[in-house]
């Protein structure tokens, strides 16, 4: 047999630097937990707004897919 068989979990990772290191915390958190991410899929994205009408923290919402061992 020569697929592979996925696993999809949800994650939501946070910066306050940008969209991409919230993708980042949340992927390089995952991974030290589970083997085998290969791809994620961002399903939303949320800024905390502060009063001046800056970003004080970027969230983003992702499922990560592993490949599920036999």
């Amino acid at each position: 047999m020569s697929g592979k068989t996925y696993k999809k979990t949800n994650l939501i990772g946070e910066s306050p630097d940008s969209i991409e290191a919230a993708v980042e915390t949340a992927l390089k958190r995952s991974a030290q937990k589970v083997r085998g991410q290969e791809w994620c899929e961002i399903k939303d994205i949320r800024a905390n707004v502060n009063e001046s009408g800056g970003v004080d923290m970027w969230q983003v919402e992702l499922q990560v897919a592993f490949v599920v061992e036999s």
